[in-house]
C-alpha cells in the first residue's frame, strides 16, 4: 500500500517537476506584436511574459530569426517549447499546440504607385511582392494563386520602405501595423500607398506539438485572469499610445 501511494504521488508531481525549470520561449521579431529591440517586448511579448511570471514559470528567452524559431518549435523532438506570436492557419494546425489567441493581424499590399485593394488586383498588376521570411505570409500568397517566382522573401524587414522606394519590389504584403512601425522608423521620402486589408489571422501563444498539459493549463488560466482584471487591456493601451 505504501509503495502504491508513493508511485501515485510521484506521478501526480511529474507535471510540477516539469514546470519547475525554465521553459524555452521563442520570441519572433514582428513589431508591434513582439520585438527583440526593447525596451519592452511588444504587446504579445509583454502579455506572455507577465503570464509566465504570474504562473511562476521562468522563461529562457530565445531571440533567433523568425524562420529558425518556427522550425525549432515544430521539430518532433521539441518538448514544451513556447513560441510567439504565431498565426494560426490550416497549414500549421497539426504541428503546434495552440494555447490562446492574443492578437488579430490584418494584412495589406503597400506600393509606391497604384493602390492595391484585393488579391485579384495584385495578380494583375504586380510582378514582385516582398514578404517577411519565416512568416505565414508567403503561405497565404501561395494559397491565393501567386507563383513562387512572384514572392520575394527578405529577412531585413525594417528596410522595406527603402526597398520599395528603390524599386526592388513592386509591393510589400504584410501586417499593416508592422508597416506603420517601419514607416515611423525609416521616414521614406516618397509616399507609400496602403491598400485595404485583404487578410486577417489570429496570432497565438503556441507551443510545440509535444507540450506539457500542466503548462498549457497554467498559462491559459493566467491569460484568462489577465483578461478579466484588465492587465491585457492596459498593455495594449500602452503600446497604442506609444505608436501615436
Amino acid at each position: 500500500m505504501h509503495r502504491a501511494c508513493l508511485i501515485a504521488c510521484l506521478l501526480l508531481c511529474a507535471p510540477c517537476r516539469a514546470l519547475a525549470g525554465a521553459v524555452q520561449l521563442y520570441l519572433m521579431d514582428v513589431p508591434p506584436m513582439s520585438t527583440q529591440a526593447g525596451p519592452g517586448h511588444g504587446v504579445v511579448g509583454d502579455i506572455v511574459l507577465e503570464a509566465l511570471r504570474r504562473a511562476g514559470i521562468a522563461p529562457q528567452l530565445q531571440l533567433v530569426p523568425n524562420n529558425r524559431a518556427i522550425v525549432v518549435a515544430q521539430l518532433p523532438s521539441s518538448q514544451s517549447v513556447l513560441i510567439i506570436p504565431l498565426a494560426r492557419v490550416p497549414e500549421r494546425e497539426a504541428h503546434f499546440t495552440w494555447i490562446a489567441p492574443l492578437y488579430k493581424v490584418e494584412r495589406a499590399f503597400f506600393t509606391t504607385g497604384k493602390q492595391i485593394d484585393s488579391y485579384a488586383e495584385a495578380r494583375r498588376a504586380l510582378h514582385t511582392i516582398g514578404v517577411a521570411r519565416g512568416t505565414v505570409t508567403p503561405v497565404i500568397l501561395h494559397a491565393q494563386g501567386f507563383a513562387a517566382a512572384q514572392i520575394y522573401q527578405i529577412s531585413d524587414n525594417d528596410n522595406v520602405p527603402r526597398m520599395l522606394e528603390a524599386g526592388r519590389m513592386d509591393a510589400w504584403f504584410g501586417p499593416i501595423e508592422q508597416m506603420h512601425v517601419f514607416l515611423r522608423n525609416k521616414h521614406p521620402t516618397r509616399r507609400i500607398v496602403e491598400g485595404k486589408p485583404v487578410n486577417g489571422t489570429d496570432n497565438y501563444l503556441a507551443c510545440s506539438r509535444q507540450c506539457d498539459p500542466a503548462l498549457v493549463a497554467r498559462l491559459s488560466r493566467q491569460l484568462a485572469a489577465m483578461e478579466r482584471d484588465g492587465t491585457i487591456r492596459a498593455i495594449r493601451a500602452r503600446y497604442a499610445r506609444a505608436g501615436r
